[in-house]
């Protein structure tokens, strides 16, 4: 799963770069690609995990937590760079996204390889239905 969180976090500071200095429309579309279908990966496994990891009694109340924090995130990041953006420009505030972006990659990438892979259960749950 870190593997494929990374991907998404590069691609999208892919897109960062490709806005403010690439600045070529053709390339936007295989960046946005992967993130989109990295992100679909992403979802089922996340709730396999979840649901694995949480107990019966709490499961409906941490679905809802998990799913208002997602719901909340879009809109809380478009107010921050639309206010970045309108304060120091967007070439600045596009440059921090793909920054940011780029940093958060790499702290992803390197907790992978630290191990946050072998803690991952969703490979066990594919094993126990299989054999199932």
């Amino acid at each position: 799963m870190a593997h494929l969180l990374t991907g998404v976090m590069a691609a999208a500071a892919v897109v960062g770069v490709n806005l403010v200095w690439l600045r070529i429309p053709a390339l936007l579309f295989f960046p946005l690609l992967a993130m989109n279908y990295l992100l679909g990966k992403i979802n089922p496994r996340f709730m396999t995990m979840l649901i694995s990891t949480v107990a019966e009694d709490y499961l409906a109340a941490t679905m809802g937590v998990v799913q208002t924090v997602m719901m909340i995130g879009a809109p809380l990041g478009q107010m921050v760079f639309l206010t970045l953006g309108n304060l120091v420009g967007i070439p600045i505030t596009m440059s921090i996204y793909a920054g940011l972006t780029g940093l958060l990659a790499l702290s992803i990438f390197s907790a992978g390889l630290l191990g946050m892979n072998a803690k991952d259960p969703t490979p066990e749950m594919g094993r126990k239905q299989k054999s199932g």
